[in-house]
């Protein structure tokens, strides 16, 4: 598994102590934010200053940090919770 390698040694992995991880209860965007969500691969945003601006206003009333496991995650591997315990 050359991915998981590759986060295994420190490729592709983000630092960062302001974020928001909430994988499997992922939150409910408000009716006017939905369009913005998009799934994929490849994805890329072009999004105009305004509606950057209504979702940081958003997504800053939210607890930062890491939530919940990924969404396709062992129920008996607590390995995810690392990352929320070095906050």
């Amino acid at each position: 598994m050359k991915k998981l390698k590759d986060v295994e040694n420190g490729r592709y992995v983000l630092i960062s102590s302001h974020f928001w991880y909430f994988g499997r209860d992922a939150i409910m965007l408000p009716t006017d934010l939905r369009h913005i969500a998009s799934v994929g691969r490849g994805h890329r945003s072009k999004f105009e200053r305004p509606l950057l601006n209504v979702f940081g206003e958003f997504i800053s009333r939210q607890n930062k940090g890491v939530h919940a496991p990924p969404t396709i995650w062992p129920d008996d591997d607590i390995s995810w919770t690392t990352a929320a315990s070095k906050r």
